[in-house]
């Protein structure tokens, strides 16, 4: 989960790294020109049910520079 600060919801390539206290449980690599995606089976697999997970979109250059990175969101998955 994201540190409680008021300021990392603000989009920038200098809060990226550094916002999240754990490594995130999942994620996807898409090309520059990808407008949308749906989560695959691989990545739904990773996720508990009844549980509040934080995201965010990250763009990252060749070298593994973040670039820019969305506001945080949330994504609540259903209990079985």
């Amino acid at each position: 989960p994201p540190e409680p600060d008021v300021a990392s919801e603000r989009p920038g390539p200098d809060r990226v790294p550094n916002r999240f206290t754990r490594e995130p449980t999942t994620g996807l690599v898409l090309k520059s020109n990808t407008r949308s995606t749906r989560l695959s089976s691989a990545v739904l697999h990773r996720l508990e049910p009844g549980t509040t997970y934080s995201w965010r979109v990250v763009a990252v250059d060749a070298s593994g520079r973040v670039l820019a990175a969305s506001p945080l969101q949330t994504l609540g998955t259903e209990e079985e």
